[in-house]
């Protein structure tokens, strides 16, 4: 059946590609990219493709090119390939990558459920949170195309996450399809990084559904996640807590970012002002801890710790904080903006044409012979900028309105 529902998903896709209107010259030719960082973005996926690929092509962990992706580094690619063609949805090049990733996703599909896994689907216990990437994924290809199809897929996909709630041990998504009998406390976990992009997702899922179970959903999970890994003293997300009540105290960018979005949508749909307030919370939090100046005071800009992909989703919570809780938040986007065009300018790419992980300069890969690039950083990176890409039309729009109310 996912092997159907891939075909049609496929149809669907290139039919779209071959649509065009009978009278050109009526209309003005559509610029292929809304923005140079749409065509950064395609550019940096290029080079995956160029870099990461097998002799069959598939896709692989880094440019050595010697092992099949995990389903998480595939779930990185698949993500940034649906951030791109939800702002260049007319792309006939872009959406030719968004037919292809939907069918390289099916050698991931596990055998009799709704579910995906490293390994041909054979890894086992299955990683809630891979899928969880996988739905955010599909609903950007949703939001670009409006398929039902993908809508169906990513409930599927979310509804088989829902199993992994706790009841008994007061809430919380479990990461990994554990055991409860053979799995030792330490690693019986409930994670940041599934609850939080759940939370976000399910209330997309409210947003282009109404199905209310969804909403119910986002702000449990949300809730347990607030009340149980929340670091009070500074607004941002701890790493997880185990079945003896141990929290992991380390502290990732995506964990923040995907409950910044979380917040965002909640107030968007709510209109509840604890909402916005946690959405304040996080983005300062998060700034504070994550972000830095560059040494020389002359250069402007924040540059984000973490690794490229972690960090994209906290630029993608700055923006649905930017779109849902208003213009407050802009200044987050904008010194991400100008840390990436700092690094733009000065060149920073490696030998595969892949951006520096570090936009400041402080880590420059090259210096070492033997260095590859790893796919999921890539990826995180296009993504980034296809996220910068929105952020641009975004803003352009509402000064566009901003200006219309003026006059």
């Amino acid at each position: 059946m996912k092997k159907i529902v891939s075909i049609l998903l496929s149809i669907f896709l290139f039919g779209i590609v071959g649509c065009a209107p009978e009278n050109p010259e009526q209309k003005p030719a559509e610029k292929p990219f809304p923005n140079h960082y749409a065509e950064q973005s395609f550019d940096q996926i290029q080079a995956i493709e160029k870099n990461c690929r097998t002799d069959n092509e598939s896709l692989t962990e880094n440019t050595n090119r010697d092992s099949r992706a995990t389903l998480w580094t595939y779930g990185a690619y698949f993500t940034a390939v649906a951030k791109l063609v939800k702002v260049s949805p007319r792309n006939e090049n872009v959406k030719m990558l968004a037919r292809n990733a939907l069918e390289e996703l099916e050698w991931y599909s596990c055998s009799g459920i709704n579910a995906y896994a490293s390994d041909n689907g054979k890894e086992s216990p299955i990683f809630f949170d891979d899928n969880a990437w996988l739905v955010f994924g599909l609903l950007e290809m949703y939001a670009a195309f409006g398929e039902q199809d993908l809508l169906n897929k990513a409930i599927e996909i979310q509804e088989f996450i829902y199993t992994g709630w706790q009841e008994d041990l007061g809430g919380g998504l479990l990461w990994r399809q554990f055991d409860p009998k053979t799995t030792e406390d330490k690693d019986y976990v409930r994670n940041t990084c599934i609850n939080a992009p759940s939370a976000m997702n399910a209330a997309l899922l409210y947003k282009y559904t109404k199905n209310t179970s969804h909403l119910d959903w986002a702000k449990k999970i949300f809730a347990w996640t607030r009340s149980t890994l929340k670091n009070e003293a500074l607004g941002t997300y701890f790493d997880c807590i185990d079945r003896a009540g141990n929290i992991q105290t380390a502290q990732f960018t995506y964990n923040s970012g995907c409950m910044l979005s979380a917040a965002a949508l909640l107030y968007d749909i709510t209109k509840e002002e604890d909402y916005l307030a946690e959405a304040i919370s996080i983005a300062e939090g998060s700034r504070a801890l994550f972000a830095h100046e560059h040494l020389s005071s002359s250069v402007e800009g924040e540059f984000y710790s973490d690794n490229a992909w972690f960090r994209v989703y906290l630029f993608q919570g700055y923006l649905d904080a930017y779109r849902y809780c208003g213009e407050s938040f802009k200044s987050f986007m904008d010194g991400c903006l100008k840390g990436y065009d700092y690094a733009v300018t000065k060149n920073y790419y490696d030998r595969f044409g892949f951006i520096f992980d570090r936009w400041d300069g402080s880590m420059k890969p090259d210096d070492d012979p033997v260095y590859q690039t790893g796919c999921r950083e890539a990826c995180g990176n296009a993504q980034s900028m296809a996220v910068f890409a929105e952020y641009v039309e975004e803003s352009s729009k509402n000064n566009q309105t901003a200006e219309e109310v003026l006059n």
